[in-house]
């Protein structure tokens, strides 16, 4: 029994120590981001990132509007219990409207989540892929002209076209927290088909526009920039 007892230790150390310690898996990823919500919540606030599971009590008559970021589906939740889920919300007592919209799925998910990390973000065109042009692979593609970049950190944004020559655009930002700069309302539009870097700092996130991108009437997920 000792020997056997041993055994067992050792195979469950051997698991332990080769268990897998990549990225957070799906549950652990940001599934939504809050657009807004009409009531106070602790813990839900617009800009934030929710993960699945979380339930979020909007009363008789909150309204809660998410944008699922593998599944591109906008949920306006009203009244009622929200569970989130990995694709779209269960609501008990309270009514929800859905609509799917154009955006990147899961490279937007995934880059959201790299993003939630704080200083510690990869993004995929940091590692050096790179594209028959020579030009670095996006990490997303906008279906908007107009991005929406949100990001935890304080300095200046820079946005620079990297396919052809064209004027680098930057933002400050006010302090580190949940931060969100909307080219809608700075006047500025970006190139459709166009590949851009958006940078802070150390981190940078490549980014195409898609060719037949819309403008800054696009829902938030189809213009949103994880930085």
């Amino acid at each position: 029994m000792k020997i056997l007892r041993t055994c067992a230790a050792l195979v469950i150390g051997a698991l332990l120590l080769t268990a897998p310690t990549g990225p957070a898996g799906a549950a652990d990823r940001p599934a939504v981001l809050v657009e807004s919500i009409s009531i106070p919540v602790q813990g839900v606030e617009a800009m934030d990132y929710l993960t699945p599971g979380m339930v979020v009590n909007l009363g008789t008559d909150g309204v809660l509007v998410v944008d699922y970021l593998a599944s591109c589906v906008r949920e306006t939740i009203t009244g009622g219990s929200a569970t989130i889920g990995t694709a779209q919300s269960s609501v008990e007592k309270g009514k929800v409207t859905r609509r799917r919209v154009e955006c990147d799925g899961g490279e937007l998910q995934l880059t959201a989540a790299q993003s939630d990390q704080g200083g510690g973000a990869v993004y995929r065109s940091a590692l050096g892929g790179h594209g028959p042009d020579g030009l670095p692979e996006p990490d997303l593609t906008l279906r908007s002209r107009v991005p929406f970049i949100t990001t935890k950190l304080s300095g200046t944004i820079k946005i620079e076209r990297l396919d052809q020559p064209e004027s680098t655009l930057e933002f400050a930002t006010a302090s580190a927290g949940k931060t969100g700069i909307d080219l809608g309302k700075t006047q500025n539009q970006l190139t459709a088909g166009g590949l851009y870097r958006a940078s802070l700092g150390k981190r940078s996130l490549v980014f195409r526009i898609a060719p037949d991108a819309a403008g800054a009437d696009a829902p938030l997920v189809a213009r949103l920039v994880p930085l």
